[in-house]
């Protein structure tokens, strides 16, 4: 009867650590990402002119009249050109860089986060944040 007792309180304390180890995980796969949650792949850039009314083409395609807002992919560099009326054009770059949600993995997600933020291009933001023409 004591040898039963003893292999239950082995199986007992085995589905406590397995219990313990699955909930851990849980945890720590649905706190991956910090970025790819908070701020997701793309951003919107707001467009302003003086005057306004001018049409500003991204180096995507996408086309916008400003006063505007453009959505852009986070992990690649982006050119915008404003067509003047005066038949001028001017760019600005939008370069890509690390952006401070991507470090709360190392708190929170930790090298899981960091893949996917990664992988999904979340990691990065746009700067400037927002553009502002001024033509002639």
């Amino acid at each position: 009867m004591k040898s039963i007792l003893c292999v239950w309180k082995l199986g007992e304390e085995k589905m406590k650590q397995s219990i313990l180890f699955i909930s851990l995980l849980a945890i720590f796969l649905g706190n991956t990402g910090c970025a790819t949650i908070i701020s997701g792949k793309h951003q919107t850039i707001p467009i302003s002119s003086e005057p306004p009314g001018i049409k500003v083409r991204a180096s995507t395609g996408e086309m916008v009249t400003t006063p505007g807002e453009i959505t852009l992919v986070r992990n690649k560099n982006h050119i915008l050109v404003a067509e003047c009326p005066d038949g001028k054009s001017q760019q600005q770059q939008l370069k890509h860089g690390i952006q401070g949600w991507f470090f709360a993995n190392i708190l929170l997600g930790g090298i899981p986060g960091m893949v996917v933020d990664l992988i999904t291009g979340s990691s990065d933001e746009l700067k400037p944040k927002e553009v502002h023409f001024v033509c002639q």
